[in-house]
C-alpha cells in the first residue's frame, strides 16, 4: 500500500520537490498521509481514480508508464483490513490519506 502511494507521488512529483509523510493515532484510528507539490490530479481522473473498471493511467512526470491498476488495489487492500482512503488534490498539493481502525475484530 504504502510503497505504491510513495512511488506515485515521486513520479507526479517534480524534480526535487517535497514529498511529506506524515503517521499519527487517534482513538483507535492509525492515519497515514502521503503528500506531494504542484502536481495536481485532474477533475477527470479524480471520480474514478479507484474504480478498477475505468483506465486513469497517466504517465509520470519524467515519461514513466503507468498502468492504472495500483490505486483500485490500494483501495481494496485498506478496505479489507477495515480501512478507507480519501484523496484531496488541488493545483498546490495532492494528498491521501489512510485510515486504519486499531480495534481488534471479536
Amino acid at each position: 500500500i504504502l510503497s505504491n502511494l510513495i512511488t506515485n507521488a515521486i513520479k507526479y512529483s517534480h524534480f526535487a520537490s517535497n514529498i511529506k509523510i506524515k503517521c499519527f493515532t487517534l482513538g483507535n484510528n492509525t492515519f497515514i498521509s502521503i503528500k506531494n507539490f504542484n502536481a495536481p490530479i485532474s477533475s477527470d481522473n479524480i471520480e474514478h481514480l479507484f474504480d478498477a473498471n475505468r483506465a486513469t493511467s497517466t504517465q509520470g512526470l519524467a515519461g514513466e508508464p503507468g498502468t492504472g491498476f495500483g490505486l483500485p488495489i490500494v483501495k481494496m487492500f485498506i478496505q479489507y483490513n477495515r480501512g478507507s482512503i480519501e484523496l484531496k488534490s488541488n493545483k498546490l498539493e495532492t494528498e491521501f490519506i489512510i485510515n486504519l481502525n486499531n480495534t481488534k475484530e471479536e
